[in-house]
């Protein structure tokens, strides 16, 4: 059995990168709604904020996008003639990919007033549960 080689390295981790950006948000809701009633089992979960909902959609959003970006820069070097020589240039190039695609995720307006609204039910949460 041969080792694997830096080309055998770098498609999994493109696997990695794929199966992270397809996050199950039911899963992550379920966790996001529970941290304790993993703890007690008998209590039932309040449902998550929809802007929390939103929040993880528009943060799997922009996970794809760096990964889309991250294939089409791969097949653009591949069809320069360029490939991926070392599993470290796939490593940056996929560091860059994800910080554009975040710097993006951003400045949008909408995942602005997500954050914002998130916020303000956090707040209101934790003022309320002050005062009980």
């Amino acid at each position: 059995m041969s080792a694997p080689s830096d080309g055998d390295a770098g498609i999994a981790l493109l696997d990695l990168a794929w199966a992270a950006s397809s996050l199950n948000l039911e899963r992550v809701q379920a966790w996001l709604t529970a941290p304790e009633a993993t703890q007690q089992a008998a209590a039932p979960s309040p449902a998550p904020p929809p802007a929390a909902l939103r929040w993880l959609a528009l943060l799997q959003q922009s996970r794809l996008q760096a990964l889309q970006a991250l294939q089409a820069r791969l097949a653009q070097r591949a069809a320069a003639g360029q490939p991926v020589a070392r599993l470290r240039e796939l490593y940056d190039l996929w560091v860059e990919c994800a910080e554009q695609a975040h710097a993006r995720l951003l400045c949008n307006p909408e995942f602005s007033r997500t954050c914002g609204e998130l916020l303000d039910t956090w707040l209101a949460s934790a003022s309320s549960t002050e005062t009980a």
